[in-house]
Formats: C-alpha cells, structure tokens, sequence
C-alpha cells in the first residue's frame, strides 16, 4: 500500500450503492476499503468484515486502516425497519453514532453519511411542493426518524468537533442489478427473458424521484473529495416518474411482458418532488434521464 495515498473506509461497501462508490473512489486515485458484517465474494476492491454495533471491533479496524475519510452507507432499509424495530435502531442510529465516534478518535476529518429522502415524510402531506434542504422533516415511518436522528448526530460532531460531517438525502435508487424499493420491478423486467407476467407492489400511481446509483455514487464522492463544502446536507434526486409511466414503457417495448401493478391505492408513503439545486449549483452534477435508461435497456434486451 502506498502510505501517502488517501484511504476511505466505506462501510456498506458491497451493497448497491457501496460497490459504486468504491470504484469511483479508486477511479479518483483514494484507496477504497469496503466493511461488511459479511464479506461478499468476486469484488475488485478491498473489504474488511466489520459491524457499525461493535464499537471494539470498529476501534480496531480504524486503527488497523488508518483512514482518511469515511462514507457510511450501512443500514436497514426502509420498511423493513418496522418488522425489527430495536435491531434496526442498534444498527442505524447507534450505529452511525460508532461511526462517527471511532472516526472522531481516530483523527477523521471527513464523514459524508447517506440519510434519506425519508426525513421529509409523504409527499401527500407536502401536496405539490417541490422539497429542498431548508425543509423540516416529516417522517412518515420509522427508518425516516432514525434517518433524522442521524441528521442530529451528525450536526452534533460538527459544532463540537474539528470535523466535516455532510449527509446526502438520497432519493429513489435505480440501476441495473437494483433488487429492492421501487425500481426493482424493472430488474425483474429485464430477467423475463422468455416473456410472461412480473408483480409489482406498488400501484400506478406510485411516484418517485429517480436517481442512477452511478449519479448517487459521483455525488457521495465529490461530497467526500470537495475542500469545502459549503452546506452539510444535500439532496440527491432526479427525473419525476410513476409506476404506470413504467408499466406503459413496457408494455410498448416488450409486449411480451405484463407488469402487473398492485391496486392504485397501494403507494410508497415517500416524496417525488426533489430539488437538487444545491447540489447541481455546487458541483455541476446532472441526473441522468430515467426513462431514457428504462427505454434504452428494455429496446436493447426486446
């Protein structure tokens, strides 16, 4: 290992989202080290085993990588924190608290965080408004309220400490492979090779803002990288579209595929209406189109 190359440790670095980052990281000339509770097999980057519950074992591994930035990514996601409330608390809020405290002690001067749309709630209660960071959250479930509590943590190092700590609000990941949350029934599209019917859980009207996970990843990045950042929270979103825009793109490209929507009142209690600006005006970063990536794989798979 070359001593003077910057190191980031980015725990939830094999997932989705995670295995992004890292390769962005190396492609940026900063060494990429994953942690994982697991290890998973076949990345092209280094991962450590490690749990954000485990204060020891993260005091260790601090020590032994020696970091000079952080990205957290780790979590229990969405919905399912609401069938295992008290382990999903030890993970996303205590555990994001460890981070921060093993980055703090470590000498870490950079943090960036993944928090969520999920802090503003449902946009039903929103009506029409188009959210930005300046708006005060109104969770609609329980992972939106530990996300809001990280928030808090965050904020608390900041003021106190010698340490930038910045939180991305992500909003509706796609990308090829993506096997949870909304864009996930386009996944499954694209495997119906041989024709037939997929389920959707959502309704038509099921809206979301929609963001590549190679647009998140770049955003997560330069958050890490950027000598200054001028705020310490940013919203990561992208183009407006709904689960019957989708299941219309289908059924005109392959008509050889049903997805089968759940009944109309079956929606996602999230927001769709995102503003980027600050995060576009900053770093001229640009989503790219959602529905130009869902027509151009489902034409090329047809």
């Amino acid at each position: 290992m070359n001593e003077l190359q910057p190191t980031a440790l980015v725990f939830g670095g094999g997932g989705f989202i995670g295995r992004a980052v890292c390769r962005k990281l190396r492609d940026a000339g900063i060494r990429p080290v994953g942690v994982e509770p697991h290890v998973p097999q076949g990345l092209d980057f280094e991962v450590r085993e490690g749990d954000v519950t485990d204060m020891a074992a993260l005091t260790t591994l601090f020590q032994q990588v020696r970091p000079t930035l952080v990205i957290h990514l780790a979590a229990m996601l969405g919905l399912d924190t609401d069938s295992n409330p008290v382990r999903a608390t030890e993970v996303n809020v205590m555990g994001t608290l460890n981070v921060l405290e093993a980055a703090r002690v470590s000498g870490v001067r950079r943090v960036v965080y993944a928090s969520s749309i999920a802090v503003y709630g449902d946009q039903i209660d929103w009506g029409d408004h188009v959210l930005s960071e300046t708006d005060h959250g109104r969770p609609s479930f329980f992972y939106g309220w530990h996300k809001q509590l990280n928030e808090a943590s965050a904020a608390f190092y900041e003021e106190n400490y010698d340490m930038r700590c910045i939180g991305l609000r992500i909003s509706t990941v796609y990308g090829e492979g993506r096997s949870t949350g909304a864009s996930a029934p386009i996944t499954k599209v694209l495997e119906a090779t041989a024709g037939g019917s997929v389920d959707c859980p959502f309704g038509p009207e099921t809206d979301s803002c929609m963001i590549h996970v190679e647009g998140c990843a770049e955003a997560l990045v330069a958050l890490a990288v950027s000598d200054k950042p001028a705020h310490s929270i940013y919203n990561v979103g992208g183009e407006f579209s709904t689960m019957g825009q989708v299941r219309d793109l289908v059924s005109e490209l392959r008509p050889e595929i049903e997805l089968r929507l759940a009944p109309a009142e079956v929606r996602l209690p999230h927001v769709s209406r995102l503003s980027s600006s600050r995060l576009r005006s900053e770093f001229g970063l640009h989503p790219a189109s959602f529905t130009g990536w869902v027509r151009g794989l489902l034409s090329s798979a047809s």
